[in-house]
């Protein structure tokens, strides 16, 4: 069977606020290719928290605990101080995904005044933790 369509590479990004959400991506996958655009800069949509970690603790290469609990409370604190906010949170690895929403859901028990952030506050843009590979395409502020 033959081809329908001469195949293309995608060459501009567009939709980020801010182009350092895309540029793993861009860099890893596109291999610097990718046109991207400056954000407005108004909110840094990117912040690195540094999360010490104990060498050598069997089971956690993909995963680490102390990043896990860690990432479940700056989702609380999220929802308790900027609930006008959507959410996403995105992980290298599915596992690490799978933990993350273990982790805030043993939490979320101890703050049930924070629910309605999690379920009808933002209808259209509801809060999901996904690994990289499933996040195409979602948008949060």
């Amino acid at each position: 069977m033959g081809k329908v369509f001469d195949p293309w590479d995608l060459t501009w990004h567009y939709r980020s606020q801010d182009e350092r959400l895309i540029a793993f991506s861009n860099r890893h996958i596109y291999l610097e290719r990718l046109i991207t655009f400056p954000g407005v800069g108004l909110v840094e949509p990117v912040r690195f928290i540094e999360v010490p970690q104990k060498p050598g603790i069997d089971g956690q290469e993909d995963s680490a605990s102390a990043e896990v609990q860690r990432v479940a409370e700056l989702i609380l604190e999220h929802a308790r101080d900027r609930p006008q906010e959507s959410l996403g949170v995105i992980a290298m690895g599915i596992k690490h995904a799978y933990r993350i929403e273990a982790e805030l859901a043993r939490k979320r028990v101890e703050h049930p005044e924070l629910d309605e952030f999690f379920g009808t506050l933002h209808p259209t843009e509801r809060f999901f933790v996904k690994n990289l590979e499933r996040v195409q395409g979602d948008e949060r502020d």
